[in-house]
């Protein structure tokens, strides 16, 4: 629908609410490699879509200005996430076959989102040094400290 070399397909969310393609200029966006005037609700069997646009329309009531000719929708975003899993110890986190790899993150299936992905690199991070006998301590309770000191955001 983008027409190709990474152009997305764009809607305006007035029109993708009316089921009708933006003809007119569409708005800047952020997406550097262009946009595509497109009929976002022709991507989904028309369950989804009509779930997309009742979901739309409740942000609307609960944040007034959200729909507007202005806000720009592109589509679709894709999963990140590997949809496999490279085998890895749990206690060292080094893979199960290949020693000296350490699968971690999104990319190695074990995290769907960046501050996942953050924490899983995190705990790598102290098992790998903790087995090179440069940390002497328990994870889970320097972690622990570390959400307590000042500054640091608690999720």
């Amino acid at each position: 629908m983008g027409g190709g070399n990474f152009v997305v397909p764009a809607q305006c969310v007035t029109d993708f609410l009316s089921n009708r393609l933006s003809v007119t200029t569409l708005p800047p966006s952020s997406y550097r490699l262009g946009v595509r005037p497109s009929k976002l609700h022709e991507l989904f069997p028309s369950h989804i879509t009509e779930v997309l646009q009742q979901s739309i329309i409740m942000i609307e009531e609960e944040m007034p200005g959200f729909v507007s000719s202005e806000a720009l929708l592109h589509g679709v975003e894709t999963r990140t996430s590997s949809p496999l899993q490279i085998s890895r110890n749990t206690g060292t986190y080094e893979s199960t076959s290949l020693r000296g790899l350490y699968p971690i993150g999104e990319g190695a299936g074990y995290a769907g989102g960046i501050l996942s992905a953050s924490v899983d690199g995190m705990y790598c991070g102290f098992a790998l040094a903790k087995q090179l006998s440069l940390f002497h301590g328990d994870i889970e309770s320097t972690l622990g400290k570390a959400q307590n000191q000042k500054g640091f955001v608690k999720y």
